[in-house]
Formats: structure tokens, sequence, C-alpha cells
């Protein structure tokens, strides 16, 4: 790591068994600034070429973590039979996932994730710049009583709204039937938040 790269100031410190240590710090003020500043990867509702909203009987970070969490995702969507994190670390923006359907395997990309107020994932369906992605955004609204979760589908690229045209029944029949089971679960969960 190179600390001027990374920003960092350096100060030494005075310890009793090591004497002088030279050590760095990030100033998390100008981190904060910047994270907050970045570019945001968000599908609105105008952008959406589908949009629905749920109450939630739990709360948002609850909810949250059931539709982030690995080992949450394949108890409310039975499509996924397996689920791999490819970036090592914690999930965050760039991270790549590996979702299996049966032999197939879809490829996540997390294009923005901003934890407990929305996420926004990727799915390519090809190769190249150009290639068709679809695009979900999930926002999580705790502004409201009670909380809601809003799910926005778009995409773009070469070839896009003719998949789209064809796999809309399909991928909107499978997000109702998901969305149907993640409410079961959530009404039977305990929210640490009541």
């Amino acid at each position: 790591m190179d600390p001027d790269v990374l920003g960092f100031s350096g100060y030494k410190e005075q310890t009793s068994d090591m004497g002088s240590v030279e050590l760095f710090v990030e100033d998390l003020v100008a981190r904060w600034r910047l994270e907050n500043e970045r570019n945001r990867v968000y599908l609105t509702g105008d952008e959406a070429l589908w949009s629905r909203t749920w109450e939630l009987p739990v709360s948002g970070p609850v909810a949250w973590d059931y539709m982030t969490a690995p080992d949450k995702r394949t108890l409310w969507n039975p499509d996924i039979t397996g689920f791999v994190l490819q970036t090592p670390g914690r999930v965050s923006t760039g991270s790549v996932n590996h979702c299996m359907h049966g032999p197939d395997v879809i490829i996540e990309h997390v294009a923005d994730w901003r934890p407990f107020q929305y996420f926004t994932v990727d799915y390519p369906m090809g190769d190249g710049d150009d290639a068709p992605y679809m695009r979900m955004t999930y926002v999580f609204d705790e502004r409201v009583k009670p909380p809601t979760m809003t799910i926005r589908i778009g995409g773009g690229g070469a070839g896009f709204d003719t998949w789209w045209a064809e796999a809309s029944p399909q991928q909107l029949g499978a997000l109702e039937r998901n969305a149907g089971i993640l409410l079961d679960l959530w009404e039977e969960t305990e929210d640490p938040a009541d």
C-alpha cells in the first residue's frame, strides 16, 4: 500500500514495548464525502420498465438481509440452487456473484451498494461493451410506515428490448412468486426493531 496514493496521513507513536512506530491514518470525513458524491447507479421510477412496491412486515435492515445474504436468498427463490460470492470480502459496489439455477449460472454484478437504502445489480446476457443486460434496483424506505421495498427493472445494450419483450412474462411471474414467499417468511420473522 502506498499511503500517499491512498491519501493517508502519517504519524509516529511511541510505545513502551516497540519504541517508535510509524502509523498511517485515513481521513474518514473525506472518505465519507467521496463515498456520498461518487456516481450512483439507481433506476428511478421513470427509467424503469417495471416497478412494484410492497409494504414490509419487518424493518428495512431485516428485509435487506433477506434480499442480500447468500444463505437466505435460497429460502425465497426456489430457482436458486446455489450462490457463490466471487469477489472476496464483504459485498459492495463492484462485487461479482454467481447465482446457480440448476446447471445454469447467472452472473450478478453489484453496480451500486448503499446498505439499508438501496442496491442495484446488473445481469449481463453476453460479452462485450454493448451486450444486453438486465438491471434491477431494490429500494428500502423506512421513512414511511409501514416500511416499503420497491423493485425496479430496466436494462440496456443491443437486443435488450427484444429479450425483455419475450422474457418479461416469465421474469415477472417468478418475481411475484418470490415476493409472495418472502412476505410469508417475513411474517414469521422476529424483528429486533420491534
